[in-house]
């Protein structure tokens, strides 16, 4: 509903628009120039039965007539009746009340200028916004797919199950798809494993792997250490009274006595 109303103002602003740079006579004894559209606005000037002028634009009931070749006033057009070109310019008196002519020759390229303007505006208003719009919303939505496109296949990556199948530890994720496998030693031990870590104790070693059983770190296995969780990127060890916090580079980040 709002572009259809702006569009009809642009249409009637077109419409006043071919109205202008027409040739007017005046049908009344006497008949004041304003210095603005209305006759709250103050007398600058006026015409006589007779005259005639060129009005170069129209706004609401009110001519726009040139005075001086440069001041602007305006007449109320009830008073004019429109004349052709042709006679205006063979019998036009050519003066307002003794002064210098105002009339004005047409200038097309004006007009031209003018409608293309309004037209621009008015295309854009009828769909360069909502194509504009619809530009956003489909840039967003790609932007959204894609999101969703690779936070999938990240949690594609994450770690869901690790299986010992005949001699081999095979990790899988969420779908039941292998990510990897890996060789069991005969001292390898399983600890645990989280959405991204697998933690194996081996020969006195406690190793870390990603998803792809690439190893990431690598620590010593203290005879009074006990391995107690792998949570995210964080293994917990509890070293005789106290409970160690590490990441998946086995760089301690808490300490806490155990109860």
């Amino acid at each position: 509903m709002k572009s259809k109303g702006i569009c009809f103002i642009l249409l009637w602003l077109i419409c006043l628009n071919l109205k202008a740079s027409d040739y007017y006579k005046v049908n009344v004894s006497k008949v004041n120039i304003r210095a603005g559209a209305g006759k709250d606005f103050a007398t600058i000037g006026s015409l006589s039965l007779g005259d005639k002028v060129l009005i170069d634009s129209i706004i609401s009931d009110w001519g726009q007539v040139i005075i001086y070749g440069k001041l602007k006033g305006y007449v109320a057009i009830k008073y004019l009746s429109k004349i052709s070109d042709t006679t205006s310019k063979n019998n036009s008196s050519g003066n307002l009340n003794g002064n210098p002519s105002s009339e004005k020759s047409s200038n097309p390229w004006k007009s031209i200028l003018t409608l293309i303007i309004l037209g621009i505006i008015g295309y854009y208003q009828l769909f360069g916004k909502k194509t504009g719009m619809d530009s956003i919303k489909n840039f967003k939505s790609k932007i959204n797919s894609n999101k969703s496109t690779k936070e999938q296949n990240i949690e594609l990556d994450y770690i869901a199950e690790v299986r010992l199948v005949e001699g081999w530890y095979r990790v899988y994720n969420a779908k039941g798809k292998q990510l990897s496998l890996k060789g069991k030693h005969s001292k390898a031990i399983l600890q645990g494993y989280s959405d991204r870590l697998i933690v194996i104790e081996d020969g006195g070693w406690y190793r870390v792997y990603n998803s792809a059983f690439k190893q990431i770190s690598i620590k010593g296995r203290h005879s009074n250490e006990k391995f107690l969780s792998v949570a995210g990127n964080s293994i917990t060890i509890q070293e005789n009274s106290w409970i160690k916090t590490y990441d998946e580079n086995f760089k301690q980040m808490n300490i806490r006595a155990a109860h």
